[in-house]
């Protein structure tokens, strides 16, 4: 019999920025999908194996999405910078 082939399923993540922001993406085969300076009113969309690693400088300033979904942005206390997994 033929071996199972795992489907993989691709996740789609979206960011918008209100301001100029940095931003470091990965997805969880470790492919390094985004890592650049944005600047104010761009939009960017990452096509990966969710669950991402998400690194942000002036986060407050970035809305983030998951498959269309919004996702709640953080940042660490005392700074604007978020560092988190995003999708499971």
């Amino acid at each position: 019999s033929a071996p199972a082939i795992k489907k993989v399923t691709l996740d789609e993540i979206s960011f918008s920025f209100s301001a100029e922001s940095w931003l470091e993406v990965s997805d969880s085969r470790g492919d390094v999908l985004a890592t650049e300076l944005q600047p104010k009113g761009s939009k960017i969309k990452l096509i990966g194996q969710a669950p991402f690693d998400v690194k942000l400088g002036n986060a407050p300033a970035v809305d983030i999405q998951l498959n269309g979904k919004k996702v709640d942005v953080i940042p660490l206390l005392g700074t604007n910078v978020l560092i988190m997994k995003v999708g499971n």
